[in-house]
């Protein structure tokens, strides 16, 4: 029987992943922080057990009882729990616990299960629990009894705040003893040899790799449109290039104005009075360059190496240039993790300046701008844009 019950719950588990993927929409969205060290909470509980017959139910002997436990949701839907609880003393005897149990407990969440996942929890979710414990009942002057039991119930949760850090929770359960106390009734699933527990408590979450407290659901992109997208970006580096030769041809065409001005106001000196004309630059743009990332990436690719490298030419020829690097993020994940992702990458840019080129650091300005609006396409706005300036 208990190799039956095992089974059993394992095939749960197995059922609640296999829910999971298949109500989750793949073609459009994907799930993320669902590595290993992700989606781990840890929290406190306290309640009440009492023990429960085939006839009634009854509170007078009820034993309070407080518990810790450790949870990993490996899907929105599917986790697992680690329980440890003790009950308070109630009875005649003079030991300070009644009870103690160990519990594995694996959880369902019925409100992604049949409602789906979307950017985060919700306020208000239902859970199915069930798992299987060890279970210790202390007794006077003597060892006591090991057992070890069953747990079938409910969970109803409140996800509070808006990152929903923290999980309020209140759980009702049946605890079955598959041992059986009660030798005339030795059948495991029997009411004569369980009891009620109604537990509330709350969960704290950790944060995971992707910044926020819970699953993050992004957009994915396949080889088609990433070719797409480099393709525009490369067409924008062209229209760039073309731009700084136009920009440079007219720049030979006003020295040539100025020439052919200084050689007019050589020969009025001879006649008129003298007309000094001067013309002042104060500040010189050179055109923008523009570095493209992969999504939720701040490496530079090295198809983008050339760009960095026209950078940190000019300024080694050019001592006296400067370089402002705003970096852009898509509006895909929260906005805290946004604000991030656009610093990296301006930094990015910065630090292969520095390292490879030699640049110093007060010639540099490198500001993460969160997200970008430089460009229509939501998409493309994974950048770092540089202007160079004098």
């Amino acid at each position: 029987m208990k190799r039956t019950i095992i089974l059993t719950s394992l095939l749960c588990c197995a059922w609640g992943i296999h829910a999971q993927q298949k109500h989750l929409p793949q073609k459009t969205t994907i799930v993320q922080g669902t590595k290993f060290l992700d989606n781990w909470s840890v929290g406190i509980e306290a309640g009440l057990s009492t023990a429960v017959d085939s006839k009634s139910v009854s509170f007078k002997n009820a034993s309070p009882g407080v518990g810790l436990h450790l949870t990993k949701l490996f899907t929105p839907v599917f986790g697992l729990s680690l329980q440890g609880i003790a009950y308070v003393n109630s009875s005649p005897s003079k030991t300070a616990v009644d009870v103690a149990e160990v519990n594995l407990l694996s959880t369902v969440n019925l409100s992604n299960l049949f409602g789906g996942y979307g950017q985060k929890p919700r306020l208000l979710e239902v859970e199915a629990v069930a798992g299987i414990g060890a279970i210790h009942y202390y007794a006077n002057g003597g060892m006591g009894v090991n057992s070890w039991t069953t747990r079938l119930g409910a969970k109803l949760n409140l996800n509070a705040g808006d990152a929903r850090a923290t999980t309020f929770f209140f759980s009702p359960q049946i605890v079955y003893d598959m041992e059986g106390y009660r030798s005339a009734r030795r059948s495991r699933f029997n009411l004569n040899n369980a009891h009620l527990a109604f537990d509330v408590g709350v969960s704290w979450h950790f944060k995971n790799s992707t910044g926020a407290y819970n699953f993050v659901r992004v957009r994915p992109y396949d080889q088609l449109e990433v070719d797409v997208l480099n393709g525009t970006v490369n067409e924008l580096r062209r229209q760039i290039v073309d731009q700084t030769r136009m920009n440079a041809d007219l720049m030979e065409d006003l020295e040539e104005c100025r020439d052919s001005l200084d050689r007019k106001v050589a020969v009025d000196t001879l006649t008129v009075k003298q007309t000094v004309v001067q013309t002042v630059i104060d500040r010189v743009r050179i055109p923008e360059t523009v570095i493209a990332y992969a999504q939720g990436s701040s490496r530079i690719n090295p198809g983008d190496y050339p760009d960095v490298e026209r950078i940190g030419a000019y300024m080694k020829r050019h001592p006296h240039t400067k370089v402002i690097i705003k970096g852009y993020a898509s509006p895909e994940g929260n906005v805290e993790l946004n604000m991030r992702l656009a610093q990296a990458r301006a930094d990015a840019v910065k630090d292969m300046l520095v390292k490879r080129f030699r640049i110093a650091l007060t010639r540099i300005t490198a500001e993460g701008q969160g997200v970008g609006d430089v460009f229509d396409v939501p998409e493309w706005n994974r950048v770092s844009i540089c202007t160079l300036v004098e």
